[in-house]
């Protein structure tokens, strides 16, 4: 194999696994958002109970899972970002590579 074609079986193999991390950003972005949409049902109705303990617990407890599902969120996102930059890198590499004959 040459120089070139190892290069091209990693673009492929992060082409495959740049899908997958996609996939799971759309799902914890979906996530992300019916968790905020708790965030917000729960936040009327504590405003609506008279800031009532029980349900400044369960919007406490809404905030922590908004939380989680935006951490998860942004974390896939940067996955994304960094295997974009990555197949920018050895697709310029191997053109270069081939370019020189190596």
């Amino acid at each position: 194999m040459t120089n070139t074609q190892n290069l091209g079986a990693i673009i492929i193999k992060l082409m495959e696994e740049e899908q997958k991390l996609k996939t799971a950003y759309e799902e914890a972005e979906e996530q992300n958002s019916r968790a905020y949409d708790r965030v917000l049902i729960w936040e009327k109705a504590y405003t609506t109970s008279g800031e009532d303990e029980k349900v400044g617990q369960r919007l406490d407890e809404v905030y922590d899972e908004y939380s989680e599902a935006n951490y998860a969120m942004h974390e896939a996102e940067e996955r994304v970002e960094a295997i974009k930059e990555a197949l920018e890198a050895l697709r310029n590499a191997a053109e270069a590579i081939e370019w020189l004959g190596l």
